[in-house]
């Protein structure tokens, strides 16, 4: 049986091919996808999924074209990255990476999303993304 695993980095895209019954690993291919996209704030960390999408494509065709189908992909991926995408799946706007700071920008009155959730809760908060989590899981996900 072989199994494939992806693996979507902040900078790499990295494939693994292995025979699951002997445990050899029959292919390995890691490629750097430069998906960061220039913005004009500098707080902002944003790649482009559509850059991504076509290099995982790529990688996968051409380890099907050596090693056939796999028998089963795993995927893994930047944790606390968050890409909108529309009822179809497809993207509507660029990734925003675990690095992105945009929860730190001063709002009018000068405090920022990540104070105010501060100051709503007694939970530590943390940036991630866009997206503001805390260190306590189970709240998030009842969020």
């Amino acid at each position: 049986m072989k199994i494939m695993g992806i693996d979507i980095g902040t900078t790499t895209v990295s494939i693994v091919l292995t025979d699951t019954e002997t445990g050899k690993q029959l292919a390995r291919e890691t490629v750097e996808h430069n998906s960061f996209l220039q913005s004009s704030r500098p707080e902002q960390k944003i790649q482009d999924p559509g850059q991504i999408y076509e290099i995982v494509r790529e990688l996968l065709a051409k380890m099907q074209g050596e090693h056939g189908l796999p028998d089963g992909i795993g995927f893994t991926g930047q944790m606390h990255g968050m890409l909108y995408v529309d009822a179809s799946g497809m993207a509507v706007s660029p990734l925003y990476t675990w690095q992105d700071g945009s929860g730190e920008i001063p709002l009018e009155d000068g405090r920022t999303c990540v104070e105010i959730l501060f100051l709503l809760s007694d939970l530590t908060w943390r940036q991630a993304g866009d997206a503001l989590t805390c260190r306590d899981r189970s709240f998030c996900m009842r969020l």
